[in-house]
């Protein structure tokens, strides 16, 4: 599977640093930055870290072969239920929470079984937030 179109949902620290080095490293892709808040989006697209956002959710992932949620984990599931209606036959789903029950379970309950998750976890955090 190739991939060409990737959601990232939540551009603070983690999911930022994760566009801005997805679009650094890999030629060809796009990368859509999903958030609550319309002027983080601008943002992102300002930074370089995403090619362009929205803060509708299911529009963000309708086309995206890979989807990386970094958001907490406690707005995970209502995020998932969002989503998971709208992603697309074959996509890969993962998170980048720093705890898996909940999302797992959510994951299993939601996702379509035609895509897969892959949970995750960061390797970084500390007092620090925003893009």
């Amino acid at each position: 599977m190739l991939i060409r179109e990737i959601t990232v949902i939540g551009m603070g620290l983690i999911g930022g640093s994760l566009g801005l080095a997805l679009r650094k490293r890999i030629d060809g892709i796009r990368v859509c930055g999903v958030d609550l808040r319309q002027e983080t989006v601008e943002e992102a697209v300002r930074l370089g870290a995403a090619d362009w956002g929205t803060i509708d959710p299911p529009s963000g992932v309708k086309n995206a072969d890979l989807i990386i949620l970094a958001t907490p984990v406690s707005v995970m599931g209502r995020i998932s239920r969002e989503i998971c209606p709208f992603i697309k036959e074959g996509a890969v789903v993962t998170d980048v929470g720093s705890t898996k029950e909940s999302v797992v379970k959510f994951m299993e309950d939601l996702l379509p079984p035609t895509a897969c998750f892959i949970g995750g976890h960061p390797m970084a955090g500390s007092e620090k937030w925003g893009l």
